[in-house]
């Protein structure tokens, strides 16, 4: 689904209330507040609370679908530097969307959001576990690496990082003397990633001669 910069903007402010507030204590009176907007411009843009609530979920996870979803028929790469690439999308993915990952684990993990975003956040979320599994399956069979790793796991070693950088966001931007986010993010990505793809490589045991 296609979102215009209206609606865009609106997403952003919903992310950002109910990332502090969450779902059912953030009121659409509220959100128009904060955009500027009257309560009936919400039903224009979005029809209800619930499918504007559905539109952040696809907006955000089907952003991330996209890019991901280049990678995995992207063949003139070795199934390493696909992973790679992968991987840093997922990474890079979450550390810049803070708040809405916040939504993700508070609300989805205790299933308080509706049912059908309840049913399409599942399904985004398996479209990309289905394709980090077709990279891991590649590279298995054309022997670039000799162990068999579910996707699952590989994906558990990512999003425990993830998570660990994020509760601990405040501590770490004043030991590493960081200015914003966007700083915070690039030490991670340079510094600490490339020791999450070492650990995964020696799992994997990639052969780099194939």
């Amino acid at each position: 689904m296609e979102f215009n910069q209206k609606q865009i903007e609106i997403l952003e402010i919903v992310e950002k209330l109910i990332s502090e507030k969450g779902i059912n204590a953030t009121s659409v009176r509220e959100i128009a507040k904060e955009a500027g907007i009257n309560v009936a411009m919400i039903s224009y843009y979005f029809g209800s609370k619930e499918k504007m609530i559905e539109s952040l979920f696809q907006y955000k996870i089907g952003r991330m679908y996209q890019y991901l979803s280049k990678l995995k028929d992207d063949y003139k790469f070795k199934t390493k530097e696909r992973l790679s690439a992968f991987l840093r999308i997922y990474l890079e993915t979450i550390l810049n969307n803070t708040n809405f990952y916040r939504i993700m684990t508070r609300e989805f993990s205790l299933k308080t959001v509706a049912d059908p975003i309840y049913v399409k956040i599942t399904e985004l979320k398996m479209q990309n576990l289905k394709m980090i599994d077709l990279i891991l399956e590649d590279g298995y069979n054309k022997k670039e690496f000799s162990n068999k790793v579910s996707g699952e796991f590989i994906l558990a070693m990512v999003i425990g990082s993830s998570s660990y950088f994020i509760m601990n966001q405040n501590m770490y931007m004043e030991h590493w003397k960081c200015k914003n986010q966007k700083e915070y993010v690039s030490i991670i990505l340079k510094k600490h990633l490339p020791n999450v793809i070492n650990s995964i490589d020696s799992i994997l045991h990639f052969n780099d001669e194939k």
